[in-house]
């Protein structure tokens, strides 16, 4: 009885994924990455203030928004930083084809699809011929998963890690004006494995960066 207890909990399970993956094809929350004039338009502002001034700047709102920089490099006017974390602080662009998600989605649906019909004639099969159904021995079994259940969950537990890196261009322009171009991407870990990466154009993600910039600068 424990056996086909355990079959019917991997059945729903199947089934549960299977939606999943099903309704996941029909909603992206991935935003598509957008055209090039987008994202400079996103990416690039210009200040009336001299090209030190706003690379100290930089660094100190860098800092301020918990990154470590990286690589500052005063001449070219590039600065790169990096953070770890487990709190996300943007979406990833989806930079996959229709047709490319299209493909992976069939893929897994159809392999899902298949363990689904396995195992309900497997469970068929067993109820068939199973005739030991005792009603104390299930709820034994039961509660016996349910305990070896809880504390697997606490021992397969893992936090999703995010990790993002951004990069500050600056560019001096006439009449001590300073053109800052900033660019961002990231990936998303579970488990030891890196399960998303892409650039990040999420109007608030740089709302939020020249808005310590406007702060601070004159």
């Amino acid at each position: 009885m424990q056996e086909l207890f355990m079959l019917k909990k991997y059945l729903k399970i199947l089934i549960i994924i299977y939606l999943s993956i099903y309704f996941s094809s029909c909603v992206n929350t991935r935003p598509p990455k957008p055209s090039y004039s987008v994202a400079r338009a996103l990416e690039t502002k210009v200040y009336e203030s001299d090209y030190n001034s706003l690379l100290k700047e930089s660094v100190n709102i860098l800092q301020d928004m918990n990154y470590t920089i990286d690589v500052l490099n005063s001449d070219v006017g590039i600065i790169s930083a990096s953070r770890t974390t487990e709190s996300k602080q943007a979406n990833l662009d989806d930079e996959r084809t229709d047709d490319d998600k299209t493909s992976i989605l069939k893929v897994i649906a159809g392999v899902v699809a298949i363990a689904i019909v396995v195992s309900s004639v497997i469970f068929i099969i067993g109820k068939i011929f199973d005739k030991d159904g005792d009603e104390d021995e299930e709820n034994n079994s039961y509660e016996s998963h349910s305990n070896n259940h809880y504390y697997s969950d606490d021992s397969d537990y893992s936090p999703t890690i995010y990790r993002y890196k951004i990069t500050i261009n600056l560019n001096q322009l006439e009449n001590k004006k300073t053109e800052v171009r900033v660019s961002a991407a990231g990936e998303t870990e579970r488990n030891g494995k890196i399960i998303s990466t892409g650039g990040i154009h999420e109007p608030q993600f740089f709302q939020k960066f020249f808005t310590q910039f406007d702060q601070k600068t004159p």
